[in-house]
């Protein structure tokens, strides 16, 4: 619309003032002079006393509906230049639209039709004004009336059909929702009976915390009497004096919408302590908690049991433990004192000096594979995931074998060419492979042959309807051995911790259940395929995740690596003197300048001297008279900006997280490679 041209005027006939206001709002926005009516008969009087250009009226309004508004207006030739639209909800059908165009309409539409439609159509009957000619309506007031009745008689009788549905409806619903206050009335005598009989203690609080009301097993569990704790803040009643703080915060929170599961120790009117399962979940109605239910399990003799019960396997499994792990280590100490004796018997043989030295860092990396093993199972160590490949890893377990296997077992390694690299733990992948490997061989006594292959997986079918097919592609690792096999039952219980089939003293029976923590953790799975006096096959399925980067070969790292002098000295803070001396052989021809501490307070002593010349100090986080980990602190409290490593063969994770929020500090897990070590030393070289 032209904005220097007079605003066209519109008047809006409905009888519900949502949709007028809706449209009202609307046409002012676009500049529109707009009326309003909400019958027939208030329109014919709005038409008296203004100008009106366009009317959009609906059809089913009381006192006098549209189809008669209409049929007014077009009898009266003073409003025969006024644009007549309907815009109805009710009248929808074809005759309704013909009926109201034979009436005068110059249009009609179905709500809701776009509103900018309508006003298109305003301005194309204004436009074309001179060559619109309005019929006269030839009908006799009869002849209209027959329609117009049977019009209404057809929408009096579909809404009389509506009304039977919804009566039906609404008597089904009455019905319904005598059934739902029915099932209530039964529910709440059922809760009440089970709140009352429950043998676990059961108190329903408001959101203070204050008793409503509590069943007698909580009142057997704790000496208290309901009428004693109606109304009185439980916390001041089963909590020791220490624990209200904690404890009020766990009840805000479910105050708050949380549900809460934990154990605690609660005192009983007799100040003796009970372990206790508590478990609070809040009563919520409209989106507001309107009281707090929390049930208590009394777990102290259940406990008691179970502390008894671990003293006494491990009691039990001491021997089979320490005498299996004995047998390994011997092993690997015979390796390398025979190795070690070649070395020194061999000085001019450099192939036996080089297969020598190979199988004593292989034997030293066996040693703490073992180790790590009874961590991993016992302590749970933090995983260290990188992309690898798994024929690397297999290659390198296939010259292990090769040294300490039975002659009277062949191996057969099946390696399947340009498989991909998956994101793992290698040390855990090795760990996996070396104890499915000591698996076959035990399961092999008089000899056989031990395969491990290697496949791909690519695109799983997605109809197998496998929940543990996560990813399109997997790494399938297949350990496979021609010994004994095992029955139904051996295989369900094959990966229990503790759990073996070796005489005593010949095993820990924790090798198997060490690998299934592994494939979980490498969110993958295993599967056992095994027959009596045949042989077995473990199948490891390892998911292949995307954007793997390229490996870099640790040979070629090493050559690459920058020769220049290094700046700044390094001070290594380690008990074992030999380990001292090793560190300063290796590291001073590369061109570091290093000082040798003791234990910790020699270490921070020549920290203090040489602070400003000190760039990284590498720490043992085990050391005499001050630990690695209050080394750490006074450094960082000293204030200068110096890179710090802890080295250490295990590091549980609460000393972790203490060490990482008191400053930056770097982890190097012992047994460590010398190249491990120069490599975590020129990274934070370049990071200060």
């Amino acid at each position: 619309m032209n904005v220097l041209e007079e605003p066209i005027s519109i008047l809006i006939v409905d009888d519900q003032p949502t949709n007028l206001k809706l449209l009202r709002v609307r046409l002012q926005v676009d500049g529109y002079k707009v009326y309003e009516a909400s019958d027939g008969i208030k329109g014919l009087s709005v038409l008296e006393n203004h100008k009106i250009e366009a009317i959009i009226s609906d059809i089913l309004m009381p006192n006098m509906d549209g189809y008669e508004f209409c049929a007014n207006i077009r009898r009266n030739k003073k409003y025969d230049s006024i644009a007549f639209i309907f815009y109805t909800a009710t009248y929808t059908s074809a005759g309704d639209e013909e009926f109201a165009l034979k009436l005068g309409a110059d249009r009609f539409f179905k709500k809701p039709s776009p509103v900018q439609i309508i006003l298109d159509s305003i301005h194309s009957i204004r436009e074309n004004a001179k060559d619109r000619i309005l019929s006269p309506i030839n009908y006799s007031n009869e002849t209209i009336l027959r329609e117009y009745s049977h019009s209404l008689v057809e929408k009096l009788e579909e809404q009389n059909m509506k009304l039977i549905e919804q009566n039906n409806k609404l008597n089904f619903e009455m019905q319904e929702r005598k059934k739902a206050e029915d099932e209530s009335i039964r529910q709440k005598y059922f809760f009440k009976l089970l709140f009352e009989i429950s043998p676990i203690g059961l108190v329903i609080l408001d959101t203070e915390h204050r008793v409503i009301t509590a069943n007698k097993a909580f009142q057997e569990m704790f000496q208290f009497t309901e009428e004693s704790l109606k109304g009185k803040d439980l916390c001041d009643y089963v909590l020791p004096s220490s624990d209200t703080n904690e404890a009020r915060s766990l009840v805000q929170n479910a105050v708050s919408g949380a549900i809460l599961n934990q154990e605690v120790v609660l005192k009983r009117r007799d100040e003796r302590m009970l372990q206790v399962a508590l478990h609070i979940f809040p009563f919520i109605v409209d989106s507001q908690t309107t009281a707090i239910c929390e049930i208590f399990i009394d777990r102290t003799k259940e406990r008691s049991l179970e502390k008894q019960l671990r003293e006494a396997q491990k009691m039990e499994t001491l021997g089979n433990f320490s005498s299996g792990i004995a047998h390994d280590f011997n092993n690997i100490l015979s390796i390398i004192s025979g190795h070690a004796f070649l070395l020194q018997s061999k000085r001019d043989d450099q192939k036996q000096i080089d297969r020598s030295s190979d199988a004593i860092q292989k034997g030293c990396e066996r040693g703490a594979g073992i180790v790590r093993q009874l961590l991993t199972f016992s302590r749970k160590t933090d995983s260290i995931f990188g992309f690898s490949n798994i024929n690397v890893i297999a290659e390198e377990i296939e010259a292990f074998l090769i040294e300490t296997i039975p002659k009277t077992i062949r191996l057969n390694f099946q390696l399947e060419k340009n498989l991909p690299s998956i994101s793992c733990d290698s040390t855990q992948i090795h760990q996996l492979l070396l104890n499915l490997s000591i698996n076959a061989r035990d399961a092999m006594p008089d000899g056989g042959t031990l395969t491990i292959a290697t496949k791909i997986m690519e695109q799983p079918d997605p109809n197998a309807m496998n929940p543990k097919l996560k990813y399109n592609s997997y790494v399938i690792i297949q350990v496979s051995d021609t010994g004994i096999g095992m029955d139904e039952i051996t295989k369900e219980r094959v990966f229990e911790p503790f759990f073996t089939t070796k005489q005593a003293y010949k095993g820990t029976g924790l090798g198997l259940s060490v690998v299934y923590g592994i494939v979980e953790n490498h969110e993958g799975w295993i599967e056992i395929d095994s027959i009596l006096s045949v042989g077995t096959t473990f199948s490891i399925f390892l998911p292949v995740k995307k954007n793997a980067p390229e490996l870099i070969d640790p040979v070629s790292k090493e050559e690459n690596r920058s020769s220049h002098k290094r700046k700044g000295f390094i001070l290594f803070i380690e008990d074992e003197e030999m380990l001292r001396s090793l560190i300063y052989d290796y590291l001073t021809p590369k061109g570091y300048q290093i000082l040798l501490a003791s234990d910790g307070e020699e270490g921070l002593n020549i920290y203090r001297k040489y602070q400003a010349q000190i760039s990284i100090v590498i720490s043992d986080l085990g050391l005499p008279y001050l630990g690695g980990e209050e080394v750490v602190r006074r450094i960082l409290s000293i204030g200068r900006d110096v890179r710090l490593v802890i080295a250490s063969g295990f590091i549980g994770l609460e000393v972790k997280e203490r060490l990482l929020r008191a400053g930056p500090v770097e982890f190097i897990q012992k047994p460590y490679r010398l190249t491990e070590l120069l490599e975590l030393i020129e990274q934070e070289i370049q990071v200060n």
